[in-house]
């Protein structure tokens, strides 16, 4: 009740201000003396959509039973990122995951990953208020594989209600698409971008094109509307990450007896080039004649990534290193130091080479007819068709070398690794090298899912009780995988 007092104050203040121009428009002209006077030129000022688009989010959650925020596009292709999942942090309560996968936190996602509503997981996505999901992602869609520039509006649902498909446990995004009764006639719309990535130094372009029109016929009003859009994305990271720290009574020589030091296992640093092509498709005929309306549409998004990663990180024993010439700092962590085996025996690395590959797509066709029987009475129907395939593969070749020592500097404002000539030699000959491990991954799944839902709604006309909603849905949803999409065979070969 309070946020409701506080629109309707915000709402009166813009009618205060729209009443003030108006008063000014009204103003009496100027005597005829006025006329011979100097003519002055007036600066024209242009309004964007921006506002439009902002005030038709505010409405969204002024008007709703629920806790409900949005981001609505001024216009098609204009939602303010390159993916759906960095819409989606621009709303309060709303975080994103930035690494690949949840459990995986050393490798990086530019356009980020999972989404979390006020901490919680298990997040339900819908495309325009009915169920969809990726064939690899439960009962959620992966909202880095959907175009963008294909969306009209994103609302998430923090408390959903009755009326929503249930299994929200944290909350429910629902994606909006455009239909053609938005526009009031014929509308044609052209993007292009490109995207430089300057670390790598890649080019990659993005494109989208929207057709809407509609008219007026015997039959009722008719409309036809058609969006595609297709982007690229390169990128390359590039990662320095310290291995966890370990209180140590003996970590260096003379260490007084009862007191911790914190030295780490050791450092990694990592490269990974990751490419991705996104391409969608979406398509919607809407008729509506008197009382009744029906909208059929088809919406696709295509999504393939690779990437491409070459690393070396620390496998040593963290209770055998000794630290020379080390700074600790006050509560006694390692800044910088030389680390060596207190046994003599060499520090144990791994490099590996890494790629990973996906393709995923996702189809949905939906109709839905309403019909207002008279001025209490309506009804929905609404039948969708839903149909998801994924294919994953991930390989890993890994070498072993063992080395004499590790420099390591955490003083700085960037971190370092460092080896000397001796050291870079000893790294160059392939002699040093043994095979250490491989992993393989792939799998294939696919999903499928036939729904129809029947809603009733009678309204009153009463001050308290206003109307009374009610339906039934029925469903049928299959889901096939070759493979355990979460195993991952790693298998050591001469890995000491």
């Amino acid at each position: 009740m309070k946020y409701q007092r506080t629109a309707i104050s915000i709402a009166a203040a813009q009618a205060a201000l729209l009443s003030s121009g108006l008063a000014f428009a009204q103003t009496p002209a100027a005597p005829a003396a006025a006329a011979s006077a100097p003519v002055q030129k007036v600066e024209t000022v242009i309004v964007s959509g921006r506002r439009a688009a902002l005030e038709s989010a505010q409405k969204i959650k002024q008007n709703s039973d629920e806790i409900v925020d949005s981001i609505v596009a001024d216009d098609i292709g204009k939602l303010p990122d390159r993916s759906v999942t960095e819409v989606l942090q621009r709303i309060v309560g709303v975080t994103i995951e930035r690494t690949m996968a949840r459990n995986d936190p050393e490798h990086y996602s530019v356009e980020g990953s999972g989404v979390n509503i006020r901490g919680l997981s298990y997040v339900r996505s819908e495309m325009n208020g009915r169920d969809t999901f990726s064939a690899n992602g439960g009962r959620a869609l992966n909202f880095e594989d959907v175009p963008p520039e294909l969306m009209a509006g994103i609302d998430v649902y923090k408390n959903p209600s009755a009326e929503q498909i249930e299994g929200a446990v944290g909350g429910l995004v629902n994606l909006r698409t455009a239909l053609p009764f938005d526009y009031p006639g014929f509308k044609g719309s052209v993007t292009v971008q490109e995207g430089y990535s300057k670390l790598n130094g890649k080019k990659k372009p993005s494109a989208s094109g929207l057709l809407v029109n509609s008219w007026n016929t015997d039959l009722g009003r008719i409309g036809v509307l058609v969006n595609a859009a297709s982007s690229k994305s390169a990128t390359r990271s590039d990662f320095f990450q310290v291995e966890p720290y370990y209180p140590r009574t003996d970590a260096v020589v003379g260490q007084t007896p009862g007191t911790y030091l914190w030295v780490p296992k050791g450092a990694q640093w990592r490269t990974l080039e990751f490419e991705r092509k996104r391409d969608g498709l979406y398509g919607a005929l809407q008729w509506k004649k008197e009382d009744i309306d029906s909208s059929l549409t088809y919406f696709r998004s295509k999504y393939r990534m690779q990437w491409d990663e070459q690393a070396i990180f620390a496998q040593t024993e963290p209770y055998k290193i000794r630290v020379s010439n080390g700074k600790f700092n006050d509560q006694g962590a390692l800044v910088s130091g030389t680390l060596t085996n207190n046994d003599g025996s060499l520090l144990n690395f791994n490099d590996d080479t890494r790629t990973a590959t996906r393709d995923s797509k996702t189809e949905d066709f939906a109709w839905r007819l309403n019909w207002k029987a008279n001025d209490r009475w309506s009804f929905t129907s609404d039948l969708q068709y839903v149909k998801a395939s994924t294919r994953g593969l991930d390989s890993t070749v890994a070498t072993g070398v063992g080395m004499q020592k590790e420099v390591l500097d955490l003083s700085g404002s960037t971190p370092s690794l460092s080896f000397d000539a001796a050291d870079r030699a000893y790294l160059a000959d392939p002699k040093n090298y043994y095979w250490a491990f491989t992993m393989e991954h792939l799998d294939r799944s696919q999903g499928t899912q036939k729904s129809w839902k029947g809603d009733a709604r009678y309204r009153f006309d009463h001050p308290v009780l206003q109307d009374l909603r009610f339906g039934v849905r029925f469903t049928d949803r299959q889901a096939l995988s070759s493979t355990n999409p979460s195993s991952y065979h790693w298998q050591a070969i001469s890995h000491p």
